[in-house]
């Protein structure tokens, strides 16, 4: 476990004039998505909010299962099986469900930020 309570605070997205050039500064993309934390060894799917949803995206618990133990910071994005983008609309409509169904036109991945700088 880590040495922290869970869920931690989340990195958020803010507005920048120019994207900062610093050793170990954390840059992601803002996806069309939900904000959470993921937190591998639990298998607990946390909101930007503190929101629990595991059980709505179980298959994400699921996947992080097979990582080491760890808290990643993300977003949650529905990525359309046609490959014509994402489609924030999915996610809210797997919030009232218990996990993925069968037959639906997308797939839910987690981006994650990338380090720059060593």
């Amino acid at each position: 476990m880590p040495p922290f309570a869970l869920p931690a605070p989340l990195a958020l997205a803010r507005a920048v004039d120019a994207v900062p050039e610093a050793q170990g500064v954390m840059l992601e993309p803002k996806w069309d998505g939900w904000r959470c934390q993921i937190h591998t060894v639990t298998r607990r799917v946390w909101s930007r909010h503190g929101t629990d949803l595991s059980r709505q995206f179980s298959d994400v618990t699921d996947a992080a299962a097979d990582l080491p133990d760890a808290v990643l910071d993300g977003e949650l994005v529905a990525v359309l099986n046609d490959g014509s983008g994402v489609a924030f609309d999915r996610l809210q409509s797997r919030a009232g469900r218990r996990g993925p169904q069968r037959g639906a036109d997308f797939t839910v991945h987690v981006a994650t930020g990338v380090r720059t700088g060593s």
